[in-house]
């Protein structure tokens, strides 16, 4: 059987006369014939070596003939040959799933809040760990004792590689200063302090001062002869509270209306590289850009995603709007919606409009003014 492997040659069915005048012709010019089979007066099948095929054929020029089978590699060429789109593929996915084991695309870190990011990430490059490159051995169990060797606040470690991805979950380190429970009272409104009554705590800001959501208006500590205790901020706060809606008017603005024209563009994304198979020439001065993403693999097991890109050709038309038509309807909407941002059980004190000019148009901002209290 594999001695068959490496003999080159080729089965020859031919038709016609003088068939044996043939052979004899064929011999007397050095042709091997291999295996000579007579199906009949006229037709035999004969077997010869594969590069002879173009000296043969000088001699069937009166003859009917057809190779009925190839042996050895001339075997493996005709199949190559006839099968190429499926030796090409096999190929590219072999070679995407070689890249997908052995790529770093991205690198995750969760868990860490002493930490940065950026110092693990650093680390990881003097082991010669970074995105966007090969890593062919990554040996997570030594890995992981490294980071809990060299960063004084990861308690545990652990890393795992999923598919072109590193993903790494720290446990820090829990301190005695830490375990006591502090928790800061902060501001639920936009607005200005009226009243700040401190229970527990350390007050940050006084009468008068204006503050954000989310500003710390009693911290979750105590101090003690220059000494932080952690505690839980305990206050009554008192608060000035503007709702305020928006509306910004353009003395022109600009229709934009697809013509119909469309153009499309198609590119493969593998690895965070584009590859554009034809890129089309968009002649159109004004267009809108739409983009389809796809994986080329449902179970993404290839990471490679398809984009689809549709250019839309559009004209402008530019359209004058005359304020004082429109005023009084402005304000009245730009009202109703700032006061429909007010809670429930909350009484307002007041409400205005301002209107301001810009360079192409008006800003119109109304505000309703309430009073509330929290703790």
């Amino acid at each position: 059987m594999f001695k068959s492997l490496f003999k080159n040659r080729v089965k020859i069915l031919i038709e016609g006369v003088n068939i044996k005048r043939l052979i004899k012709t064929l011999v007397k010019n050095k042709i091997e014939i291999y295996d000579l089979n007579f199906i009949s007066y006229k037709q035999i099948e004969i077997t010869i070596k594969a590069n002879k095929q173009k000296q043969i054929k000088s001699f069937l020029k009166n003859y009917r003939y057809k190779t009925i089978k190839n042996y050895g590699f001339s075997l493996l060429k005709k199949f190559s040959l006839s099968n190429l789109g499926i030796i090409i593929g096999l190929f590219i996915f072999f070679a995407c799933v070689f890249l997908n084991t052995n790529f770093v695309s991205k690198i995750y870190i969760s868990g860490n809040d002493k930490i940065q990011s950026s110092e693990i990430i650093n680390y990881l490059k003097t082991k010669n760990i970074k995105t966007n490159t090969f890593l062919t051995i990554l040996n997570t169990e030594k890995l992981e004792k490294d980071l809990e060797n060299n960063f004084k606040d990861i308690s545990l470690c652990s890393i795992i590689r999923k598919g072109t991805n590193i993903i790494i979950n720290i446990k820090e380190k829990l301190y005695a200063s830490e375990i006591l429970e502090s928790k800061d009272l902060v501001s639920k409104f936009n607005g200005q302090i009226l009243k700040i009554d401190c229970k527990q705590g350390t007050p940050l800001v006084k009468v008068g001062d204006s503050v954000q959501i989310g500003d710390i208006l009693i911290a979750g500590f105590l101090e003690n002869n220059s000494t932080k205790v952690n505690c839980i901020a305990i206050g009554e706060i008192q608060m000035k509270v503007w709702y305020t809606n928006t509306f910004k008017f353009f003395n022109e603005t600009t229709n934009k209306v697809r013509t119909g024209k469309l153009v499309t563009n198609s590119y493969f994304k593998i690895f965070n590289k584009n590859i554009t198979i034809k890129k089309p020439k968009i002649n159109f001065e004004k267009y809108e850009k739409e983009t389809k993403e796809s994986y080329l693999f449902e179970n993404n097991i290839v990471p490679i995603k398809i984009f689809k890109e549709y250019f839309y050709e559009i004209k402008e038309n530019v359209v004058k709007n005359e304020f004082s038509s429109e005023k009084d309807a402005i304000i009245d909407k730009t009202l109703t919606e700032a006061l429909s941002l007010v809670p429930q059980n909350v009484e307002v004190i007041n409400s205005f409009t301002e209107i301001s000019d810009t360079e192409n148009g008006k800003i119109i901002t109304s505000y309703v003014e309430t009073i509330q209290s929290f703790t």
